[in-house]
Parts: C-alpha cells; sequence; structure tokens
C-alpha cells in the first residue's frame, strides 16, 4: 500500500457504528494497543447461516504491519480474546483505510446491510440499550448481502480510559 493511511478516515465516518472519544488528556490508562504485529489475541468470529468467510491477515510493509480484512460476498469477524469492564474502560480510538464501498450497500435494509469494516466496542450507540458490564471487541469486514467485494485495513486499535 503505497498510500497506506494516506486515505485514513476519508469515508469512515460512513461507516461508523461506535462512539469515538478525541482524548485531550495525557494521562490514559491503555487496556488494549493493538498494533497488528500477529492476531495471536484474536479469534475467528463465524456466523452458522453464513458459508463464506471473510479473511483477516497481518500484513507488514516499511511502514509497519496492519490488519488487512477481505471480504468477497462473505462475512465474519475477528474478536478481542479478552473481555474487559466497558464502564472502566469506555474510550475506543482506531485509524482504518477503506478501499472501496459497496454499489448496492444501505444500512437501513438488509439487503444492503455490509460495510467493508466496522469496529463494535460502544454497545450503546449500536444498540440503544447500556451493555453488559463485561464485554470485548470486534472487528468485522462483510459482503454477504450485497455480494460484493471489499478490502479495508485497520493500522491500530485501543481501548482506553481517561
Amino acid at each position: 500500500m503505497k498510500t497506506r493511511m494516506s486515505d485514513v478516515l476519508k469515508i469512515a465516518s460512513a461507516f461508523l457504528l461506535v462512539f469515538v472519544a478525541t482524548v485531550h488528556s495525557q494521562e490514559q490508562n491503555i487496556l488494549l494497543q493493538e498494533q497488528f504485529d500477529n492476531i495471536s489475541n484474536w479469534e475467528p468470529l463465524l456466523f452458522p447461516k453464513i458459508k463464506e468467510h471473510s479473511s483477516y491477515t497481518v500484513v507488514a510493509d516499511d511502514e509497519g504491519s496492519y490488519l488487512k480484512a477481505q471480504s468477497n460476498a462473505s462475512a465474519s469477524a475477528l474478536i478481542y480474546k479478552k473481555k474487559f469492564n466497558v464502564s472502566e474502560f469506555p474510550y475506543v480510538r482506531w485509524r482504518w483505510k477503506v478501499e472501496n464501498l459497496y454499489e448496492k450497500g444501505n444500512a437501513k435494509n438488509k439487503k444492503g446491510g455490509d460495510y467493508p469494516i466496522r469496529i463494535v466496542e460502544d454497545y450503546r450507540a449500536a444498540f440503544g440499550e447500556s451493555p453488559p458490564q463485561v464485554a470485548s471487541i470486534a472487528i468485522m469486514n462483510d459482503s454477504d448481502n450485497t455480494k460484493e467485494s471489499s478490502t479495508s485495513c485497520v493500522d491500530y486499535i485501543e481501548v482506553f480510559s481517561k
């Protein structure tokens, strides 16, 4: 990726499902600081009714490493293996890049409810109710409904408190 992260967040707001806090304080308690040197802290999350699964690989280049997520009429996720108290660590930030958008994508209906990448941590924003005390974080690239293809990259993810 020549311009690896130069277009990061250009289109991310269209797919944002989580609350991202901009933290100006230097004092932070970081629970997770994932740089994607490997994915040993993550495990696949497969959906029984979906036959084709998205792929997740670590790619290293001269700028570092990142997670590459690819889908082709598929869906699956990676879920962080460790659970944490979301009240104690309510903030998440990341940097990602989406290489393409879906032509048939439409979050308002199931047929178009696919996303080139999504990171889900803010339960209240996603589901409209308070989250359980203990939860985890997941990364997902899905195109099972639109039957399209997508490649996206995640440079890092941090989960923290102020």
